[in-house]
């Protein structure tokens, strides 16, 4: 997991090509280390994920409570796949989507 700093907004690229049970328990517990690292803003930047499961909802899902709310997390460079999913369980609409880690960052950092 390649993990970077930008304008405040901390930039997680997971090199895994699945967010599935497995995995999701991993990213789970990193990202609690983040935040409570003082970390508040985090994109998650898809660009090598090819499937998430339930189980990789979930943790994103979780992630979002533990921020205290979409605003404070956001993903990209999310495939048709993962966006399926997010589309069938309507969480694309708490969720901030976008196309690339600039623009996620700039959503966050636009939002006070």
């Amino acid at each position: 997991m390649s993990m970077n700093e930008q304008q405040g907004v901390m930039v997680i690229k997971p090199q895994n090509k699945r967010i599935d049970a497995a995995f999701a328990i991993e990213l789970k517990a990193q990202m609690m280390s983040l935040i409570q690292q003082g970390h508040q803003r985090i994109v998650l930047d898809f660009a090598n994920i090819e499937f998430m499961d339930s189980s990789g909802l979930g943790t994103i899902v979780a992630m979002m409570k533990m921020l205290g709310g979409s605003q404070y997390l956001a993903l990209c460079h999310v495939n048709d796949t993962v966006l399926n999913v997010l589309r069938l369980t309507r969480t694309d609409k708490i969720l901030a989507v976008e196309a690339n880690p600039a623009s996620a960052i700039a959503r966050l950092t636009s939002m006070h």
